[in-house]
């Protein structure tokens, strides 16, 4: 039940309609109880917002992190990029390294296919999926720009100090 947490748009749409039908019913009978009605339907709507904008769910959690990640990436900050990953996915971790170390990332971007499913109570996890593209050059000049096209499939875990981290990692062809 926290799909209303997550989005503010199906909170706008119902009040919308509702604010709609209101003010055809206001239009129809003239009566101010319908006024009222409206206002306190735009106060509902306003505090969903509030409440929707002040509660970070797990999921947004997650999307903060990658899209930290992205900009990390993008702006070749490569210890804070290794920070994103468990010290548990020591492999994760060196292949990270090895791949940034040869390059200069110039731009670097998750695309709005981004899925995230959440799971897990005691120890939470999620798994996120999405395109992503990142453009650079190799640092000795050989290659030239590239452009770096996959689908990311990543599992992740919230650890102990309370930070969403990278645990395992897959890379697919993106068509």
């Amino acid at each position: 039940m926290t799909w209303f947490l997550e989005e503010p748009l199906p909170i706008l749409f119902c009040g919308v309609l509702a604010l709609a039908i209101l003010f055809a019913a206001l239009v129809q009978t003239g009566k101010r109880v319908i006024l009222l009605a409206m206002i306190a339907l735009c106060l509902v709507c306003g505090g969903l917002l509030l409440l929707e904008r002040l509660v970070v769910t797990p999921v947004e959690e997650v999307e903060a992190m990658l899209d930290q990640l992205a900009s990390d990436v993008e702006n070749n900050r490569h210890a804070a990029v290794v920070d994103h990953i468990s010290l548990e996915a020591g492999d994760v971790r060196g292949l990270a390294e090895s791949r940034l170390d040869r390059v200069v990332v110039t731009s670097a971007r998750i695309h709005a296919n981004l899925e995230i499913s959440v799971f897990g109570t005691q120890r939470q996890r999620a798994k996120a999926g999405f395109n992503g593209v990142a453009v650079g050059q190799d640092k000795q000049g050989v290659f030239g720009e590239f452009r770096y096209a996959r689908y990311f499939l990543l599992q992740l875990q919230k650890e102990d100090d309370g930070k969403w981290r990278i645990t395992e990692f897959e890379e697919r062809d993106p068509f």
